[in-house]
């Protein structure tokens, strides 16, 4: 991988790094390449040549990482891809949904969040992230449906009084 990289022989340097789960190492060549490739090669040879080998192994490393339910380290490689998109449709395939949730609240894209909390059934969850996206009135209404839902009564009971839930009060 080291005489490839010297070489700047970025496909085989990364093909090395992947059959060799040097997974690091071939990130740091990648950051390398990118932050020095314009002095080398010009922009537009280096957007569509790196670009192009270094989403294949970003995708390839996090692909290992998520089969070793390592999600942290599977999330350097994904966060490193070039598009919020291509990280959605990555995450989507593997159905890695709360990693999917996290990236886009750390995005701050909350609508996005929401929805994939609503995927999830995390309602109140999903209710603040509407409340941080400023969809004040949809998250209310969903705050009042939750409080109502859990207010009803419990099985075998005569319908009331409603039961008491311990997040009641905090939430109305």
């Amino acid at each position: 991988a080291e005489v490839y990289a010297r070489g700047n022989f970025f496909s085989k340097c990364l093909e090395v790094c992947t059959k060799g789960k040097l997974f690091n190492m071939g990130f740091k060549y990648i950051q390398y390449w990118k932050n020095n490739a314009t002095k080398d090669f010009g922009v537009a040879r280096r957007g569509k040549e790196i670009d192009k080998i270094a989403h294949k192994f970003l995708e390839s490393a996090a692909r290992h990482h998520h089969k070793l339910k390592d999600s942290r380290s599977m999330m350097q490689f994904v966060k490193a891809f070039q598009s919020i998109d291509l990280m959605r449709t990555f995450l989507k395939s593997l159905d890695c949904l709360g990693e999917l949730l996290l990236l886009e609240e750390e995005s701050g894209n909350f609508l996005e969040a929401a929805n994939i909390a609503k995927l999830r059934g995390e309602i109140l969850h999903e209710a603040d992230l509407l409340g941080k996206a400023g969809n004040v009135k949809e998250a209310s209404k969903l705050l009042l449906f939750y409080v109502l839902c859990n207010s009803f009564w419990t099985p075998g009971s005569k319908g009331w009084p409603l039961k008491q839930f311990t997040q009641k009060q905090e939430l109305l």
